[in-house]
């Protein structure tokens, strides 16, 4: 199987805050990161509130994209 690139380019369709319930009452604030890379279908990563950066976001999205890339699906002939 090919490697995949070092670097990719996404196009970020959508980053939005959202307040989950949260353990013993407090609400869990996260923040849902929408992209695209290639001729992948949309894919979603979250972040917690406070470790969100543009730089834990890329990497967190690069990281998904990796896993991705390098996980193995089914071929089927129909």
């Amino acid at each position: 199987m090919a490697k995949p690139p070092e670097k990719f380019e996404v196009d970020i369709i959508e980053e939005r805050a959202v307040t989950l319930p949260g353990l013993e009452g407090k609400p869990a604030e996260e923040v849902w990161v929408t992209y695209r890379y290639a001729r992948m279908p949309p894919r979603m990563i979250r972040i917690p509130k406070e470790k969100y950066t543009e730089k834990e976001r890329n990497l967190r999205i690069h990281e998904d994209i990796k896993a991705a890339l390098e996980a193995k699906k089914p071929k089927v002939t129909v």
